[in-house]
């Protein structure tokens, strides 16, 4: 059975290999960790920080928020990529911050994954 077969992300993710930015995601059900106050959220990979590194990775709420930041181990434990965000630029030097979602952007995305409350 493969990664993707049981649920898991078919990638793994490291320092050297950082999850995208504005990749969208939710906690895993079977595995949230730290992170069960989120389960069910639809969320977004921030962009980096040089100063934090690649390691630390900022989640984005629907409403636009930076609130929370996870690392690289934790994406590969207790989320599951939704969709990988194809932006380049991993410290968004030249993009503006992520704007909130609208709400058909959550509810489609919410169709897309697991998730089941959107915030």
């Amino acid at each position: 059975m493969t990664r993707a077969e049981r649920g898991l992300n078919p990638k793994k993710y490291y320092k050297t290999r950082p999850v995208s930015p504005r990749s969208v995601i939710t906690v895993r059900e079977d595995n949230p960790g730290p992170h069960r106050s989120l389960l069910g959220l639809i969320l977004r990979v921030g962009y980096y920080s040089k100063q934090d590194g690649t390691n630390v990775i900022w989640l984005v709420f629907p409403n636009g928020g930076y609130q929370q930041a996870t690392s690289q181990a934790y994406i590969n434990r207790h989320f599951r990529i939704i969709h990988e965000g194809e932006d380049p630029d991993s410290y968004g030097d030249e993009r503006p911050i992520l704007q909130p979602l609208a709400d058909a952007e959550v509810t489609f995305l919410a169709t897309q994954g697991s998730a089941t409350t959107i915030y």
